[in-house]
């Protein structure tokens, strides 16, 4: 990948850390402008990120529980959302 351009392929194998503001530094910005000027990846973003939401969302405590570490995982991604109309 150049320093100006991101393909398809290299965005979508990025959209996992990204979604999950993991992405390097370094590739935020470049990251931003293919989803800017790429309809489709702009979209499987989009849903990538409404899946994720809707699934932490989703979590019963028990199934947060049931796992050690995930409940401060999962209350901060909460956080995040609250209040979200999307």
């Amino acid at each position: 990948m150049n320093e100006r351009e991101m393909s398809c392929v290299e965005s979508i194998d990025l959209m996992g850390p990204a979604a999950e503001d993991r992405l390097d530094p370094r590739l935020v910005a470049i990251f931003k402008v293919h989803l800017g000027e790429c309809p489709s990846c702009s979209g499987y973003f989009d849903q990538l990120c409404h899946t994720r939401k809707a699934l932490l969302l989703s979590l019963s405590d028990t199934e947060v529980a049931s796992h050690p570490g995930r409940r401060e995982l999962i209350e901060r991604f909460r956080k995040q959302f609250e209040g979200d109309p999307s």
